[in-house]
């Protein structure tokens, strides 16, 4: 034991004991509180206890408890955290190899007698700064660097990086970080910036949460703002102009003026709506740009009514997308019902701009007498866009015929110079699933889906194909039951050489099929007859090579067409039932003959 370092610690001991004295803090005494303890306690051979050192008369006592692992916990970060207070600069980082560096951009190394020497920590504190053949740390300890910040708050400065709003905590958040002599303490971490700089976290609180509505709240201001922006945004797509209709300065300034200077998240909005009773929604009108021409609902409707049955529009702007444009959304049990010239007249908003590309599609000689093309254009919207009940280009021919004189067909206009998004496609669906997709609907497609809503009630009068009279009488039409009945129209049909029912949504393409029907009938039960009457056909050898030149089928068409006439006289009776057919069919065997010459 060292004598000098026995008398420093009295010293030391001494001067502290004064000190509490003197600022009249409680004090306990040693001795007895180890009396009472060694009556209650047995010792402790772990512990070590130097007892009482006696030095030049003075008695020093060192009552000591302590275990090595509590020197190491708690103990090690209050002693070092009072060492740091006094020597706030003698601190550094390790960089590459063994070198630290430390404040003011100083480079110095462990001393190699130190115990941190072969395993240095990050972050060190050093008692003293020797230099000989290069700078040394002599005395040195791993630290925390963040005590510093509590240690020495007006030694460090923070550095605050990218502020930004954090829909999830509800507030605009930034990373900070600590700096103290050129050294970074604490790198990056995310705090809350609002109590920061409460005039740039309003103003991006604003921009980034409020504007677009990207934040969580429990006020209903913000259902309303939502479905603000959602009808701009649908209007901007309706309109193939995305971001030309709302202004978001336009909403910025409305917040901004509105809002208090401390309102900078959500939590502080809320307290600011709750205290104050607000009203902070605003209006379509005022957050839109001004438009040179006004922008209708009616010109962009959600939906379309075909007899009675409203069926919704989709609006795409998607360039060179399938669905660029405007869509018809429609089940297939409905599609029957959609007019084949609907697609045609797209919507009102958009047709004045298909007119007008439609008449620049014209040739020359024709669209020189009707120009400027524009003012024509806006003749035939007044005119005939209230009259939808053809397609557009045959309204278009008959308004050029009947307006101008202008001996237009609708084989003049050509289709194919519209960009895809003014041809109106049409979205076939069943249940929730896309079936198909339809720039147009054929009357082939109509027939095959047109059973789909009312195929239980018209399965009824379905048969399959035979070589009589298939069944019972045909109706004239028959309707299906529901809530929107549908007409159908049953006809014989011809199928592979025999006679089938069928039921049509149109009533031309029933009379077709069932005069086909009635041919194949005839031809099944006088097939002599028919046979007979072929081979000595009343044409000229001429004739029959000329007109079958042209169509290879000409003779079997021209004979269905005789049968036909003769069953029917000329189209005179009908015949919907076996036993008129079967009356028929015997008078017409006698004058098949006559009736093809």
């Amino acid at each position: 034991i060292n004598y000098r370092r026995v008398q420093e610690w009295d010293n030391l001991w001494r001067e502290l004991k004064q000190t509490v004295r003197n600022l009249g803090w409680k004090t306990r005494n040693p001795k007895s509180e180890a009396r009472n303890n060694s009556s209650n306690q047995k010792p402790n051979p772990k512990n070590k206890q130097l007892g009482n050192l006696k030095f030049g008369g003075s008695s020093i006592v060192s009552d000591f408890d302590i275990r090595a692992s509590d020197l190491m916990g708690t103990h090690y970060d209050l002693i070092h955290r009072s060492l740091l207070a006094g020597l706030p600069a003698n601190l550094g980082v390790k960089g590459e190899s063994q070198e630290f560096t430390a404040t003011l951009n100083r480079k110095f190394f462990i001393f190699p007698g130190s115990a941190l020497f072969k395993k240095p920590p990050q972050w060190v504190m050093t008692f003293a700064l020797v230099e000989t053949s290069r700078l040394y740390a002599r005395i040195v300890a791993e630290i925390d660097p963040a005590w510093l910040e509590k240690i020495a708050p007006h030694l460090c400065k923070s550095v605050y990086k990218r502020p930004a709003w954090n829909p999830d905590t509800g507030f605009v958040s930034a990373m900070e970080s600590i700096v103290s002599g050129g050294l970074t303490l604490i790198d990056e971490r995310r705090v809350h910036y609002g109590p920061i700089n409460p005039e740039a976290a309003r103003e991006i609180f604003i921009r980034d949460a409020l504007v677009p509505g990207n934040l969580q709240t429990r006020d209903g201001w913000i259902k309303l703002h939502k479905k603000m922006l959602e009808e701009i945004a649908e209007m901007e797509e309706k309109i193939r102009r995305p971001g030309s209709l709302l202004d978001t300065e336009a909403v910025f300034e409305h917040f901004n003026r509105l809002l208090p200077p401390d309102v900078y998240s959500v939590q502080t909005l809320e307290n600011w709506i709750r205290k104050t009773g607000a009203r902070i929604a605003m209006r379509a009108e005022e957050a839109m740009f001004p438009q040179f021409e006004s922008v209708s609902k009616q010109d962009f409707p959600d939906r379309m009514v075909f007899d009675g049955i409203s069926l919704p529009l989709h609006y795409t702007f998607a360039p060179g997308d399938e669905l660029d444009g405007v869509a018809l959304i429609c089940p297939s049990d409905k599609l029957g019902l959609v007019p084949e010239w609907a697609p045609d007249w797209i919507v009102p908003g958009r047709l004045e701009e298909k007119v007008i590309l439609l008449l620049r599609s014209l040739p020359k000689n024709l669209r020189t007498r009707i120009v400027p093309v524009d003012r024509t254009a806006k003749e035939f919207l007044q005119t005939c866009a209230g009259e939808k009940t053809q397609s557009l280009l045959e309204a278009l021919s008959l308004f050029l015929q009947r307006e101008y004189k202008l001996p237009v067909d609708t084989a003049d206009f050509d289709e194919s110079a519209l960009p895809a998004d003014l041809q109106m496609k049409v979205i076939e669906t069943k249940g929730e699933e896309i079936v198909d997709v339809h720039s147009s609907i054929s009357a082939e497609h109509r027939q095959t889906l047109h059973r789909s809503g009312a195929k239980a009630a018209f399965a009824q009068w379905e048969r399959p194909p035979q070589k009589t009279w298939p069944g019972e009488a045909l109706p004239d039409e028959v309707t299906a039951d529901g809530s929107q009945a549908a007409k159908g129209w049953p006809a014989l049909t011809d199928q592979n050489s025999a006679t089938g029912v069928a039921v049509f949504l149109n009533e031309d393409n029933a009379n077709y099929s069932h005069r086909a029907g009635l041919a194949r009938l005839f031809r099944n039960l006088h097939a002599d007859q028919v046979a007979y009457v072929e081979k000595r056909p009343p044409l000229s050898p001429l004739v029959q090579l000329s007109l079958s030149a042209i169509d290879a089928r000409f003779l079997s068409d021209f004979f269905d067409t005789a049968i036909v006439a003769a069953l029917t006289q000329h189209g005179e009776l009908e015949i919907r039932d076996a036993d008129t057919f079967t009356k028929r069919a015997a008078e017409a065997r006698s004058t098949l003959y006559a009736t093809a010459a």
